[in-house]
């Protein structure tokens, strides 16, 4: 369990730093509000790896 929620918080920090990066490009909002969607989710793995180290 751990090992995934390690791979997703991973893959939403390159996903946020890729929304970013679009963004800053382009301007669009839809990107902006993408990029606020993936920081939640990151947010949620981290505490749910927080959680889990705690707990092992």
């Amino acid at each position: 369990m751990k090992q995934v929620v390690k791979w997703t918080f991973l893959l939403c920090v390159v996903s946020l730093t890729l929304h970013g990066l679009l963004y800053w490009g382009t301007g669009e909002r839809k990107v902006l509000i993408n990029t606020y969607g993936v920081a939640g989710l990151g947010i949620l793995s981290a505490f749910g790896l927080l959680f889990l180290r705690n707990k092992g």
